[in-house]
């Protein structure tokens, strides 16, 4: 599911994958291998979630929440009241 995700993030950012891995300072292999199945370990996946904008558990399909939350649990930026 780290593909899936990952793919799409870069379709709606209008970069290729390939595009972020150099971005990250990252081989041009290592997309290949997260095609193929592999996932990046954690501090790779803290980079490209910080890198969307989304959390490390969105990229790895354990929430349909993309948003980072902030202290008090709202979406980080979200308008408080």
């Amino acid at each position: 599911m780290f593909w899936k995700n990952f793919e799409k993030l870069c379709t709606l950012r209008g970069v290729s994958a390939n595009g972020v891995c150099k971005e990250l300072g990252l081989s041009n292999a290592t997309a290949t291998h997260w095609k193929q199945g592999a996932k990046p370990n954690n501090s790779t996946l803290k980079r490209i979630a910080d890198y969307f904008d989304v959390t490390p558990e969105y990229l790895l399909s354990e929430t349909d929440i993309k948003e980072k939350l902030s202290a008090n649990g709202e979406p980080e930026g979200a308008n408080v009241r």
